[in-house]
This record gives C-alpha cells, structure tokens and sequence, in this order.
C-alpha cells in the first residue's frame, strides 16, 4: 500500500481493498492491514483483518496473537469473539472456541455459522445434546428467509408435524426451494427417517451444489446409517 490513510473515506477504501484480498491472496491482505496498522495502530477492524489473513494462511498462532487483544479490548463487537472463536477451533482449543463463539452469538445471534461452530465443537467436547440444541438454533437463524422461520422456529420446540405442514404448503407454491427442503429433511432426521432425509438433501444438492448446510446434514444422515 502505498502511503498512509488519513481521512475516512481512504481508510474505508483501505479496508475494502483488505477484504476483498482475503480469501484469495491472504498474505497480500495481511500485508496491507499491517501497513494500515502502522498509521492507524490499533484500529479494530484493521486488525481483525490481520488476524482473519493469518488464519487463512495457515498461521492460527499468529492470528490469535491479534485476535485475544482485539477481544478483550472490544468485548461487545461480536465479529471480534467469531473470529477469534473461529480460530481457536482452528488452532484446536474446543473449549475456548466454544466460549469465544457463545459471546459472538450472546451479541449477535445470526453472526456467520457459529451455530453450527458451536454444534461441532459441542460434539468434540462429548456433548451430544447441546450440539442438537445449537444445530437447532443455526437451523433457526438460516431458515431461509422470512418465510421459513416459522417452520425453522417450529423445528427447534420440536413441534415436527406443524413444521412439516407449513414446509409442504411452502413447497407446494416453491417445488424447488432448497432451504425448504433441508428443513424439511431436518424433521424426517428428528423422526428417524433418514432415507427420506438422505432423498430429500440429495435433491438439495442437484438443485444447490454448493449448500454447505446440506451437504454437513447429509454426512450426518449417512453416519446414522452406516
């Protein structure tokens, strides 16, 4: 980067300019949030990116060395507790990963997929039934839209047959809607139906390929079966 930032709108574009490096060129985001960091020490969500860049790279060590400061000294920005969540997990630290994540949803409840974060680690840490219970809450928060909610929200008190009949009323209208179908795939697993719950989130995946949710619903559906 050449120069330093000084008005907003230059840091703002400094920022941009970081977050759209992140994902494919890491280091040159982790490169660019250091030099805004010089100029600008300290700045929350220069630093974040750096931390998020290191991870990316392959360093979680290096990332929490600025993702534990930022914090501490931001303890109500939830994006600060999910990433460091995130790296925790990465990094192998189940228990602090799990704390760091329930803070990012205690502040922001729909923040990323640390739903399904917290379900994992959950399992890690020999906790089956809080990892139901935090896969109902991501099921909730991705529901798909508002439409869905009601059906998400009907999942998660295990009121299974009123969320299967608003689940097929919406497919009546939207055959080929995949979050629909995922939840719906989700009350045949609480039913134990899982070959109706494997039929329905391989129609999913023709439709959507790329539906992380289905695709780790399935792998669960298909570990019950053997």
């Amino acid at each position: 980067m050449s120069g330093s930032p000084d008005s907003v709108g230059s840091i703002d574009a400094a920022l941009g300019q970081i977050a759209g490096l992140l994902e494919s060129q890491p280091k040159a985001a982790a490169e660019r949030a250091s030099a805004l960091l010089e100029s600008r020490p300290d700045h929350p969500p220069a630093t974040l990116y750096l931390g998020i860049a290191r991870r990316l790279m392959g360093d979680p060590a290096g990332a929490l060395e600025v993702l534990r400061p930022l914090a501490r000294h931001q303890p109500n920005w939830a994006p600060a507790h999910y990433e460091l969540g995130v790296t925790e997990g990465t990094a192998g630290g189940a228990a602090q990963s799990l704390a760091s994540l329930r803070r990012a949803v205690s502040l922001q409840v729909d923040i990323g997929d640390a739903w399904l974060l917290i379900a994992d680690q959950l399992i890690a840490l020999g906790d089956p039934a809080g990892a139901d219970a935090a896969y109902a809450n991501h099921l909730l928060v991705a529901g798909g839209g508002p439409e869905l909610r009601a059906a998400a929200a009907a999942i998660c008190e295990n009121r299974l047959a009123d969320a299967e009949g608003l689940l097929h009323r919406h497919l009546e209208q939207h055959p080929e809607d995949p979050a629909a179908m995922r939840l719906l795939a989700e009350t045949a697993v609480r039913t134990q139906r899982y070959a109706d719950a494997e039929r329905l989130l391989r129609r999913v995946l023709d439709v959507a390929p790329g539906h992380v949710d289905a695709r780790h619903s399935l792998a669960v559906v298909l570990q019950e079966q053997d």
